[in-house]
């Protein structure tokens, strides 16, 4: 079970996510942007709920990162467990986004 929340403060998008962030949440997290992101500047993921990620998850991610404009330091992806930063940095998901 997993849960998406975002919300837009200005030009930033704020996401969080709660639970296993997989396969399962892929509509979830495509309806959590808007599809028009030019008025967004700078978008943070927060893994604060998260305890483990698959594969889907880090397409999930670049994908967004595509949406944003493939501008690295556009989408941080913030309160990021040990595990999971290990994930991103295999799956060289570090090399676009900022991950902490």
């Amino acid at each position: 079970m997993n849960t998406i929340n975002s919300q837009i403060d200005g030009s930033n998008l704020i996401i969080s996510i709660t639970g296993t962030f997989d396969l399962s949440a892929f509509d979830d997290f495509h309806q959590a942007y808007p599809s028009d992101m030019t008025h967004i500047e700078h978008i943070t993921v927060d893994l604060k709920g998260v305890n483990e990620i698959d594969s889907s998850a880090i397409g999930m991610l670049l994908s967004l990162w595509k949406v944003a404009g493939q501008e690295k330091g556009k989408v941080t992806v913030i309160n990021t467990r040990a595990n999971i930063k290990e994930l991103l940095a295999i799956g060289l998901v570090t090399q676009y986004l900022d991950v902490k």
